[in-house]
């Protein structure tokens, strides 16, 4: 939020607001349904936490499905493409850029 009132940063917009940009601009979120994590997700991650209940990468219980290539990348929900991991290493894995750490 800014201190101040100012034109909204879309181009051309001559809206005054405390954002930088006006509630017209505002970047839609997705919900997770819309970003493939609907109900079918939810069983692919169920059955895959049930044939990997460590984490690949420390053997930890695992909490997370991961996908490897991922989806926004052109990854599917393949099995082949996705991996059980614990909060940490998920967490590590999804932080560093590109999505690959080991």
């Amino acid at each position: 939020m800014r201190k101040f009132p100012g034109a909204c940063l879309e181009p051309g917009c001559p809206i005054i607001t405390r954002q930088t940009r006006c509630p017209a601009h505002q970047p839609r979120r997705l919900g997770t349904t819309q970003r493939g994590y609907g109900t079918a997700w939810q069983a692919i991650r169920l059955e895959v936490l049930r044939q990997e209940p460590y984490c690949r990468r420390c053997g930890a219980p695992a909490t997370t499905v991961d996908h490897i290539l991922p989806l926004r990348q052109g990854g599917t929900n393949a099995r082949y493409n996705l991996q059980a991991l614990c909060k940490r290493c998920h967490d590590r894995k999804t932080s560093k850029a590109g999505g690959r750490w080991w």
